[in-house]
C-alpha cells in the first residue's frame, strides 16, 4: 500500500474527529503508532507543503500520538516544527494553537525526562520553564478574547495546571477562576481546581479552614465527574480516587457558605475597600482563595505555632512588617485607582507641559508607590529564609541576600548549583517560591535574555524604571504614539514609558505575587517546624502567635 500524504493524513484524521472509521483496541494502536512513524519521517519539505491549519493539527497529532506512547523524539520534533514558525504571522486561533503545543510539549519533556522524584526534579527543569513560558504567553496574547470560550477557558486552565505542580497553589486557583468564569461547563477545569484545593490544604495548619478547603475540593471533583464530558482518561483515575478521599467532608457543616456573615466596616468607605479587596481575592485569608464570602475579609493568615529556639527569635516580626507592608500597599494602590483625579496636593504644584501625553499626579504616584512597596517584600522574604534556615553567613557591611540570590552558594546565580539547603529539600512550599521567584529572573533557560516567552510580565523591569530611571506613565491610549511622535518642542528619547492601564496591571500582579509569596513562605516555615516536632519530640520551648491589638496600631 502506498505510504499517505500528509495531506492525506491529515484528512484520515480529520474524518476520525467527526466520528467515521475510528480504529480500536489493538488495531487503534496499530494505526496510531504507524501515523507517529510517518509524522517523524516527513521531512521539512513535506511539512511546509502544509497550510498552517493541516501543520498545526498534524503536530497536535505528533504530540498526542508521542504522549501516549512516551516518545521523547517526537515531543521533541513538536518543538523543532512549531519553531519553524513565526507566531507574528499567525492567525489568533492558530497563535493559540501555537503556544498551547509548546507548553505541552515542554512540559511533557520535563516529566519524561526526569530522572527522579518529581519535587526534586523540578527544582530545577529547562523544560518546564519553556512550559510555564508558553502557557504564560498565551494567556496574555493580545487576541486571546478572539478565540472561542472554551479554548480560552482552557487556556487558562493550562497555566494555572502548570503553577499548580510546581506548588503555586494560590495562583493556580485564581486562573482556575478565571477559566470558569468564561466558561463553567470547563470539566478538566473544574477538575483540576478541585485536585489543586486538596492539595493547597495539606498547607493549611488552621484546621476549620482545612475543612473548608476540603468540603470545597469535594464540590468541584463531584460535579466535574457527575457532569462534564472533557475529562481527560488518563486523569480520571486520580480525580475519582482523590473524590473519595474527601467523602468524609461532603457535609454542608464543612461548607464555607455556612460561617455567619461579618461585618465589612462602619463607614461606606471602608466597606467599599474591603468590597474591593474580597472581590479581588486579596486578602491575607486562604479562604479568599476559594470564596468571596465576608468570613474570609479579613488579614487573618499569620506564622504558625513556631518552637522557640536559644538566641534571636525575630520572625513573628520581621513576618508582622511585611504583611503591613503588604496591607499598606494595597490600600495605596485602592486609593490610587478610586481616588480623585485633581487631588488637592497637586494645585500648586507646576508642572511643565512636555506635549508627549504623560501623566502626573498624586494617584499617579501612589499605584507606583504600591508597586515599589509591594516589590520590596520579596528581598524581606529573602532575609528572613536566609535567617531561618541559615543559609548564608553575613558579615558586618555584607549585604543581606536578594530574593534572586538567597538560592544559591556565595549568592551568584548559578542554574546547576543551588545551596545544599535548597537542593536536599522536600518542602514543597520552599520549591513554590523558588519557582515564583523565576518570574522576576533573567537567568530562567538557558536562552536567557533571548527568549521571548520565558517572562510574561516585566514586572522586576517596570519596578526598576520606577525606582531608579527617568520614568513616564502615558495616558491610555496614547502610548505607541508617545513612543514614535516626533515632539517639535521638546526632544526626549531617554525615558521608560508604561500606559497608565498597564501599569495598574503590573501593579495588581505584584500584589498578587507578594500575597502569594507571604502564604508560600508561612507554609514552608510550618513544613519545617513540624519536621522539627518529629525530631524532637520532648521540646520544651514554643510559641503560639497571639494578634496585636487595634490600638497599638498607628
Amino acid at each position: 500500500m502506498a505510504e499517505k500524504s500528509l495531506k492525506e493524513l491529515f484528512e484520515a484524521i480529520e474524518d476520525e474527529a467527526e466520528g467515521d472509521g475510528a480504529a480500536a483496541g489493538e488495531a487503534e494502536e496499530a494505526v496510531e503508532r504507524d501515523r507517529l512513524q510517518r509524522l517523524l519521517d516527513a521531512t521539512d519539505e513535506e511539512w511546509d507543503e502544509l497550510s498552517v491549519r493541516e501543520r498545526l493539527s498534524l503536530v497536535s497529532a505528533l504530540f498526542n500520538y508521542s504522549d501516549k506512547y512516551d516518545e521523547v523524539e517526537g515531543l521533541e520534533r513538536v518543538i523543532e516544527l512549531n519553531d519553524q514558525l513565526d507566531v507574528q504571522d499567525l492567525e489568533p486561533e492558530y497563535a493559540a494553537q501555537w503556544y498551547y503545543q509548546l507548553g505541552n510539549a515542554h512540559s511533557a519533556l520535563a516529566h519524561k525526562t526526569a530522572s527522579g522524584p518529581r519535587k526534586l526534579d523540578f527544582f530545577d527543569s529547562n523544560h518546564f520553564i519553556e512550559a510555564i513560558g508558553y502557557k504564560r504567553a498565551a494567556v496574555v496574547q493580545d487576541d486571546l478574547d478572539k478565540l472561542s470560550d472554551y479554548r480560552i477557558s482552557q487556556t487558562y486552565c493550562n497555566l494555572a495546571n502548570i503553577l499548580a505542580e510546581t506548588g503555586r497553589s494560590s495562583e493556580a486557583l485564581r486562573l482556575y477562576n478565571i477559566a470558569l468564569g468564561v466558561n463553567p461547563d470547563h470539566g478538566m477545569a473544574l477538575a483540576n481546581r478541585g485536585q489543586t484545593k486538596w492539595e493547597y490544604s495539606l498547607f493549611l495548619f488552621d484546621e476549620h479552614q482545612k475543612h473548608m478547603f476540603l468540603h470545597s475540593a469535594y464540590l468541584d471533583l463531584k460535579v466535574a465527574l457527575e457532569n462534564a464530558d472533557d475529562i481527560h482518561p488518563g486523569a480520571e483515575a486520580t480525580f475519582r480516587s482523590t473524590l473519595e478521599q474527601l467523602k468524609p467532608f461532603a457535609d454542608k457543616g464543612n461548607s464555607i457558605h455556612a460561617e455567619d456573615e461579618r461585618s465589612l466596616g462602619d463607614s461606606e468607605e471602608e466597606i467599599a475597600y474591603n468590597e474591593w479587596v474580597l472581590d479581588n481575592r486579596l486578602f491575607l485569608n486562604p479562604l479568599n482563595d476559594i470564596s468571596t464570602h465576608t468570613c474570609a475579609a479579613y488579614d487573618d493568615f499569620h506564622l504558625p505555632n513556631m518552637i522557640l529556639p536559644e538566641g534571636d527569635f525575630p520572625y513573628p516580626g520581621m513576618y508582622n512588617r511585611m504583611k503591613q507592608e503588604f496591607a499598606s500597599a494595597r490600600y495605596i494602590f485602592y486609593e490610587g485607582l478610586t481616588g480623585d483625579r485633581n487631588h488637592f496636593s497637586d494645585r500648586r504644584v507646576r508642572l511643565e507641559n512636555t506635549l508627549d501625553y504623560s501623566v502626573s499626579g498624586y494617584r499617579t504616584e501612589q499605584i507606583k508607590t504600591a508597586l515599589r512597596l509591594s516589590y520590596s517584600i520579596f528581598d524581606k522574604i529573602a532575609v528572613f529564609l536566609n535567617k531561618y534556615y541559615d543559609v548564608h553567613e553575613i558579615n558586618e557591611g555584607d549585604d543581606e541576600p536578594s530574593f534572586d540570590e538567597i538560592w544559591y552558594p556565595n549568592m551568584s546565580y548559578d542554574y546547576h548549583n543551588l545551596h545544599d539547603v535548597f537542593e536536599s529539600s522536600t518542602n514543597w512550599a520552599l520549591n513554590a517560591l523558588y519557582w515564583l521567584k523565576k518570574d522576576f529572573s533573567h537567568h530562567i533557560s538557558e536562552r536567557d535574555d533571548e527568549s521571548s516567552v520565558t517572562v510574561a510580565h516585566e514586572l522586576r523591569s517596570v519596578r526598576n524604571a520606577a525606582e531608579h530611571d527617568y520614568f513616564k506613565v502615558i495616558e491610555n491610549g496614547f502610548i505607541d504614539e508617545a513612543r514614535h511622535r516626533e515632539n517639535p518642542v521638546f526632544q526626549d528619547t531617554i525615558y521608560d514609558a508604561i500606559g497608565e492601564r498597564e501599569l495598574e496591571q503590573a501593579t495588581m500582579e505584584m500584589l498578587r505575587l507578594s500575597r502569594a509569596a507571604l502564604f508560600y513562605l508561612s507554609f514552608a516555615v510550618h513544613i519545617a517546624e513540624e519536621a522539627k516536632r518529629e525530631a524532637y519530640e520532648d521540646v520544651l520551648g514554643g510559641i503560639r502567635s497571639t494578634p496585636l491589638p487595634n490600638e497599638f496600631k498607628r
